[in-house]
C-alpha cells in the first residue's frame, strides 16, 4: 500500500505541468460551474470509496462517468483514455509532458470546452486534459471504474458541503451558504 501512495505522489508534478501547459498556451477564459437559474442550492449523492469522493457526471451527453472530486486538481483530468472516442471530441490537440526521472514523456489531449452535465449545475468553458495512458490506475485502487478528476472548476464558483452520514453533497452560491 505504501508503494502505491509513493507512486501516486510522484505523478503530482505531471498534473502541475498539464495545468501549466494548458493555461499558458490558450486564451484565458473562466472555467466554472454554476447553479441552474432559480436554484439556491443543489443536493446530489456521492460515493466515498477509499477516502475518494466520487460523483457521477456526463460529458457531451455521454455517460454517466465516475469522477473523483479533488480540491488539488487545477484542470479537469480524464484518466481513462477510452473516453476520447466515447465523448466525440472535436479539435483536440496533443501535448507532451516530460516524464519523471528517466521515464518517457507522457502524452495528453487537450480538449476544447466540453458540455459537463451534473444535475442542477451548468458548466461554462470547462476543458480537460485526457491522458493517453492511465498512469494513475485509480479504477483498480477504488474497485470501480474511475474516469477522471474534477477540481478547480467545480470548487471555484460554488460552496460545497459534504454530509458523510447520508453520502450527500450540497452546493450553494457562496453568498447563500450558511
Amino acid at each position: 500500500m505504501l508503494s502505491k501512495v509513493i507512486h501516486y505522489s510522484k505523478l503530482l508534478p505531471v498534473l502541475g505541468l498539464i495545468c501549466l501547459l494548458c493555461f499558458s498556451s490558450s486564451p484565458v477564459k473562466a472555467q466554472y460551474f454554476e447553479l441552474n437559474k432559480g436554484y439556491k442550492s443543489q443536493r446530489m449523492t456521492f460515493r466515498l470509496i477509499r477516502n475518494l469522493v466520487v460523483i457521477k457526471l456526463k460529458i457531451n451527453d455521454k455517460g454517466p462517468f465516475n469522477f473523483v472530486l479533488d480540491t488539488g486538481v487545477g484542470l479537469m483530468i480524464i484518466t481513462d483514455p477510452k473516453l476520447v472516442d466515447s465523448i466525440a471530441i472535436q479539435n483536440k490537440r496533443t501535448i507532451k509532458i516530460p516524464g519523471l526521472g528517466e521515464g518517457d514523456d507522457y502524452e495528453a489531449y487537450i480538449t476544447p470546452p466540453l458540455n459537463i452535465q451534473i444535475p442542477g449545475l451548468t458548466s461554462y468553458d470547462v476543458a480537460a486534459a485526457i491522458l493517453k495512458t492511465d498512469h494513475f490506475n485509480l479504477s483498480n485502487f477504488a474497485g470501480i471504474p474511475i474516469h477522471g478528476l474534477l477540481g478547480y472548476e467545480f470548487f471555484n464558483n460554488l460552496a460545497v458541503k459534504l454530509n458523510f452520514i447520508d453520502s450527500t453533497l450540497t452546493v450553494y452560491k457562496p453568498q447563500d451558504a450558511k
